[in-house]
């Protein structure tokens, strides 16, 4: 879980916090760092996150909480603890399993969650590296980000190790 915050166009003293919640499998996240030349790191961002808002009811709309240090700030904190227990942990429990995981970042992930690098890994620890190896192969020949096209090199030779 991670609380983004931001206190421009409020007083002194207030803070907008919207909270976050995420799963994170490490695999994913190591093979990620691995291809992209990356420290890995073992506490870092979640593979998949949504801001708890979304999974709220009524969650089409932009809800940050409030705090207002001078006005009881704890019950804020018991309200967003609430919203999580109630809310983000059964989302989060529902997305451990690297399906899910998949899933989410295929047909509901946000971009900044780069599911074109993290989809392909995921399908490949779940047994089912032909598709990753199309999925790259098509991603590489329609993107000239020649950060993309270094990831599917190095995507190939990683898929060949691990794939015996």
């Amino acid at each position: 879980m991670g609380l983004n915050t931001a206190t421009e166009h409020y007083p002194k003293g207030v803070c907008e916090v919207l909270p976050v919640v995420g799963v994170r499998h490490q695999s994913v996240e190591r093979a990620f760092d691995e291809l992209l030349s990356l420290r890995f790191k073992r506490y870092g961002a979640p593979t998949i996150s949504t801001p708890l808002y979304l999974i709220m009811p009524g969650g089409n709309t932009y809800t940050p909480w409030i705090f207002n240090a001078f006005d009881k700030p704890e019950v804020t904190a018991n309200e967003i603890a609430a919203a999580v227990n109630e809310y983000g942990l059964p989302w989060m429990k529902e997305k451990v399993d690297l399906q899910r995981i998949a899933e989410y970042l295929e047909h509901e992930g946000h971009g900044f969650l780069l599911p074109e690098y993290r989809v392909p890994i995921a399908l490949a620890f779940l047994g089912r590296s032909a598709e990753a190896i199309a999925m790259v192969e098509a991603r590489d020949a329609i993107d000239d980000r020649s950060q993309y096209h270094s990831f599917s090199q190095a995507f190939s030779e990683w898929i060949s190790r691990i794939s015996g």
